[in-house]
């Protein structure tokens, strides 16, 4: 019902090395979703991320009070995106740190941005699989 009446819809995906499946549910736009669209993860990264931005600090790869713009601007880059975090939050992206964005105590609305949700999916990146700790890791060894 929500499906219909809002837009949403909603994906469960699994892989392992041998075996994968990919479960869809709702309406977009009037068409039935299937499994060859594309979501973007959102909030569900939020604990791996954490953990992977945990696991550089006790490896001395990354520090809690560092500033987080020039590693979120590497991962934006990464991501095929143009943006950095003082193009999209101005002067107040200046002294966030990486604790502040563990925190959430960044002082930064929600981010929740459709246009950069969706220049993500123009931009050619969205079906390319990301992992948090290739990420953090990388973008903190590069420093």
């Amino acid at each position: 019902l929500q499906s219909k009446l809002r837009g949403v819809a909603i994906s469960l995906s699994w892989m392992s090395a041998h075996e994968s499946f990919t479960l869809v549910a709702g309406e977009v736009d009037g068409r039935k979703v299937s499994p060859d669209d594309v979501f973007l993860f959102g909030s569900g990264t939020k604990p791996y991320t954490a953990a992977a931005v945990m696991r550089a600090v006790e490896r001395k790869r990354l520090n809690l009070s560092a500033l987080a713009a020039p590693l979120a601007d590497e991962g934006l880059r990464r991501l095929g995106s143009r943006q950095t975090l003082g193009k999209l939050f101005g002067s107040r992206a200046a002294n966030i740190t990486v604790a502040h964005l563990l925190h959430m105590s960044s002082g930064i609305a929600d981010f929740d941005y459709p246009e950069f949700d969706n220049a993500l999916l123009r931009e050619g990146n969205a079906n390319a699989t990301h992992s948090p700790v290739e990420f953090v890791l990388g973008a903190a060894a590069a420093k």
